[in-house]
């Protein structure tokens, strides 16, 4: 049997990459298998590149409360539009089960990175894309 032990905190992230912004809002959904939007208390880490959000999962049997997801960062920039720039923006998704738990993020100019309890039960995945303004 697989464990299905939420363990502690999970986290997901959006940043620019070298352009800073003033985030003026953020919004984390999470949803279970079935496609059901689940409500989870949160807590919002904002720097000058993104946000990372910090939440506990949970599983009823073989539902998973965050089996899907979607992030969103409402921001302005902070030198102005950049016209005629490509612009790299990055999301991470942190997962953790048994024993270890996500205890914040670094949201640097080049990097996203997560502080954790322990190097074992956990993972992350990143993805990238590009935007020409």
């Amino acid at each position: 049997n697989p464990d299905l032990s939420p363990g502690g905190y999970d986290g997901f992230g959006l940043k620019t990459v070298q352009r800073k912004v003033s985030v003026l809002d953020s919004t984390l959904n999470t949803y279970n298998s079935s496609g059901t939007n689940t409500s989870h208390s949160y807590s919002r880490d904002a720097g000058s590149y993104g946000v990372g959000f910090k939440f506990q999962d949970r599983s009823s049997g073989a539902s998973y409360s965050g089996h899907a997801g979607s992030g969103f960062m409402y921001f302005k920039w902070y030198s102005g539009t950049p016209t005629g720039y490509a612009v790299n923006y990055r999301s991470t998704y942190a997962h953790s089960w048994k024993t270890t738990t996500l205890n914040g993020f670094d949201i640097g100019a080049d990097s996203f990175g997560l502080s954790w309890s322990s190097n074992d039960y956990k993972f992350s995945k990143e993805n990238y894309s590009v935007v020409q303004y």
